[in-house]
């Protein structure tokens, strides 16, 4: 396997199907090996006592972000097809933001404004977008204030607000977000958003952001879940 860097105007130049699998290929290539790095530390890390297990577990760790980098490439990689049925979006929502509870993250303020109905959804799918999403904020967030997550139910839709405190975006940046590896992050890969529009595109939703001085507000809209569906799924408490 050989990489060769390239500056990000020479990537974007390339078309978009010979760069999606070129990134598809690339992720395949490095998980298998990769996991077999792990896996040897992991058996090394048995054979040594605790105080000298600590360079072990901080590659590991490292190991586990660059895997999360490869889940990203090949969600990117991927032509997402949903399998959906009716979900009720409050639950998982709720489930998205518990999963992050565990972590050095600003808190969470769901509401929700009248009768949320079902909507036609992928679970897994969702739960990445949504995820996704959250995470953007959470990096985002300036300050104390939590962020809020606003569910509204309309007769043919559902929105969803996620509202950060953050700095909003630059003119440069909003012109750019949704560009494939274009990223303001110092260790961003900028397959965050991209990901999260085709996959919510996917279900025939719509993903906009607005950007303030005083934050961003991501609004994604769903359609609902047909009257002769069955009863809503509740989603399925993620892996920790």
């Amino acid at each position: 396997l050989v990489l060769v860097l390239a500056p990000l105007d020479t990537i974007e130049a390339v078309p978009a199907d010979s760069l999606t699998a070129m990134a598809g290929a690339l992720a395949h290539e490095l998980r298998n090996p990769l996991a077999g790095i792990r896996a040897a530390l992991e058996q090394v890390g048995r054979q040594l006592a605790a105080s000298h297990r600590l360079l072990i577990d901080e590659v590991m760790t490292r190991i586990d972000a660059m895997d999360g980098l490869l889940d990203e490439l090949l969600m990117f990689a991927s032509s997402p097809t949903p399998q959906v049925e009716p979900l009720a979006l409050p639950a998982l929502l709720d489930d998205v933001v518990n999963s992050l509870a565990n972590r050095s993250v600003p808190t969470f303020q769901v509401s929700c404004l009248g009768t949320v109905p079902p909507v036609r959804g992928d679970e897994a799918m969702l739960r990445a977008a949504f995820l996704n999403l959250l995470m953007n904020a959470v990096q985002a967030n300036q300050g104390d204030e939590p962020i809020g997550i606003v569910v509204e139910g309309r007769p043919d839709s559902v929105s969803i607000a996620i509202v950060d405190h953050g700095s909003g975006f630059s003119t440069d940046a909003r012109s750019a977000m949704f560009r494939p590896f274009f990223t303001t992050k110092a260790r961003g890969t900028g397959l965050g958003l991209p990901n999260a529009r085709r996959l919510i595109e996917a279900h025939g939703g719509r993903l906009t952001v607005e950007s303030r001085p005083t934050g961003s507000r991501v609004v994604v809209t769903l359609p609902v879940a047909g009257a002769d569906t069955a009863a809503p799924k509740s989603p399925q408490p993620a892996a920790d």
